[in-house]
């Protein structure tokens, strides 16, 4: 199954983790239940990237539009689908054709990437 397709695979936001672990929240303004077939519902959501916080009682923190949270997603779903992306571009850029074979030499630009990234540094 592609990154893509488990996006499109959202769990109900009781499921998801209370442990502040960053997950993918799709998170719906009031007015989506309000947008008529003239008004677009994709208008009045988003998704975004949040965790759940015990400050104050607990509840969802995210930056974004407005809302509640209604559903949601590992960010590894959102990681394999951003990996496939990368790799279709990585072998248009450098002339590989055909099918993907997980060519070594883009893992290997992906691993440095990554260590390269403010997230992976060590402390």
């Amino acid at each position: 199954m592609s990154g893509a397709d488990k996006r499109n695979q959202w769990l109900p936001i009781e499921t998801a983790p209370k442990d502040g672990t960053e997950i993918r929240l799709l998170i719906r303004h009031p007015n989506w239940v309000l947008a008529h077939a003239h008004d677009n519902q994709d208008d009045w959501q988003q998704e975004v990237t949040g965790k759940w916080i015990d400050h104050n009682g607990g509840g969802w923190t995210w930056y974004g539009i407005m809302g509640a949270p209604v559903a949601w997603i590992p960010l590894l779903c959102v990681l394999a689908d951003d990996l496939e992306k990368a790799e279709r571009e990585w072998r248009k850029v450098n002339g590989y054709t055909g099918k993907s074979a997980h060519n070594q030499e883009f893992w290997e630009f992906i691993a440095e990437s990554l260590l390269n990234t403010k997230h992976f540094q060590p402390k």
